[in-house]
């Protein structure tokens, strides 16, 4: 851009929400060999991704620029359970059983990617950003579980939960020159976490 120029708001916003489950209810009966409950798994996880990116290019000659911001946000629950579903009492069928001669493999693995990128040209004579604000936030909750009215008769029983969040706020290719205010420069980058196996 160049001459007389104004921006007052650029902010592109991703967001990303979702449930992963897999599970065998309380009240079920089954005989089988082995049974794998599996929401994601080493090599192909639940994966939820959210990307947002902002780029305002070269200015020059009196510019304002009074918001440049990217906002990426990523909301996800993995869950792999047999029985009740969590924090919900028993019930289906009474009596009911898993005999399984083998093992029963119980897994949630996750990975949750939140990444808000801003990326500026240069700016000069008399240009001005009030804010530069990429911001990020992964949230998620990954569990694995073996819930209420579960009979189970099997030889083993493996739970395992592995949860992956990461936020990632950057800001890119700042030149400034010649009467160039940034008042605020603040990428800003939340991570929320919650991994559990009973």
């Amino acid at each position: 851009f160049s001459g007389l120029f104004d921006l007052s708001i650029f902010k592109p916003v991703a967001t990303v929400s979702g449930t992963t489950a897999a599970y065998v209810r309380d009240g079920v009966n089954m005989d089988a060999g082995s049974l794998d409950i599996e929401a994601g798994k080493a090599g192909d996880k639940a994966t939820y991704i959210a990307t947002a990116a902002s780029k305002v290019g070269n200015v020059s000659f009196i510019g304002t620029g009074q918001d440049s911001a990217a906002e990426a946000t990523v909301t996800g629950v993995t869950e792999a359970y047999a029985g009740a579903s969590n924090g919900r009492t028993r019930g289906g069928q009474a009596g009911a059983q898993l005999d399984i001669n083998g093992e029963i493999n119980v897994s949630a693995i996750s990975d949750y990617d939140a990444d808000a990128d801003l990326s500026t040209g240069s700016g000069a004579l008399g240009f001005t950003f009030a804010t530069l604000e990429p911001i990020a936030r992964a949230n998620g909750a990954t569990r694995a579980y073996a819930g209420d009215g579960l009979d189970v008769r099997t030889t083993r029983l493996d739970i395992d939960a592995d949860g992956d969040a990461n936020a990632v706020a950057e800001i890119f290719n700042l030149s400034l020159s010649l009467l160039v205010n940034v008042n605020q420069l603040s990428p800003k980058a939340y991570v929320g976490n919650e991994v559990e196996a009973y």
